[in-house]
């Protein structure tokens, strides 16, 4: 097993663990079985372009979910976890949304107040989360992750394994419960009286240098996403 093979399995035990002790058993179910080799490489042909290693591990491990609505990925918020089949699919989507109509963001570095990243100038992008418009993209040529909602796509993770990392440690900390529905929330919007584990704000955590339950913290409780809690936080270190 490969080093990125190990970060892959290890973090996705250890988040599957976490859910089934602590009630999120339809979480953990609703991943669907592996894709196969051939699967992969054949929409790395049909794409016309790689699938970097991180994520074809994931997909080997879980190819997607079995039904929406039960999301693996609920911190960023609430997003549905793609096939290899539908991220093709929504390939298209994301190049009509972001380059070629719609919000035509990316391709046009005048349109955004910041300058796009090299690795932003480009068709690929892959979705390995939606929800809607909503995506989590993964940049094929580098294997970073960016959230993508609006106003284009943002840094997240600097590949697949290290966001998953960063949520099982997200669980680990206390920042998720499992509600009654079976789904997972914050501790603020449980419907039952556990109380939070941690009551430090976004800031101190930050300062703290705990910049994951930081950013999950004011994501939370500020209502934005992920990459607009950072770049929030970002500016104590100004």
């Amino acid at each position: 097993m490969t080093g990125h093979a190990e970060r892959i399995s290890r973090a996705l035990d250890d988040i599957k663990t976490w859910l089934r002790a602590h009630g999120g058993d339809e979480i953990v179910e609703n991943l669907a079985p592996g894709c196969s080799e051939y699967d992969l490489t054949r929409t790395e042909e049909a794409l016309g372009f790689g699938l970097p290693v991180e994520l074809r591990e994931l997909w080997l491990r879980h190819n997607g979910q079995c039904q929406e609505a039960c999301s693996f990925f609920p911190y960023l918020p609430y997003l549905d976890l793609l096939s290899v089949e539908e991220a093709a699919a929504a390939h298209r989507v994301v190049l009509d949304l972001y380059i070629t109509g719609g919000m035509n963001i990316l391709g046009d570095p005048d349109i955004l107040d910041e300058p796009l990243l090299p690795e932003e100038m480009t068709t690929h992008w892959l979705p390995v989360a939606r929800e809607g418009f909503h995506f989590l993209l993964v940049q094929a040529d580098t294997g970073r992750v960016f959230e993508a909602y609006k106003d284009g796509p943002s840094l997240v993770a600097d590949n697949i394994a290290t966001l998953l990392e960063d949520y099982s440690g997200q669980l680990q900390a206390g920042n998720y419960v499992v509600d009654e529905d079976g789904s997972l929330t914050t501790p603020d919007d449980c419907s039952s009286d556990a109380p939070l584990t941690d009551e430090r704000s976004p800031e101190q955590l930050w300062r703290e240098g705990l910049h994951s339950e930081a950013i999950s913290r004011y994501s939370v409780l500020n209502g934005v996403g992920i990459a607009e809690a950072m770049k929030a936080l970002r500016t104590l270190e100004e």
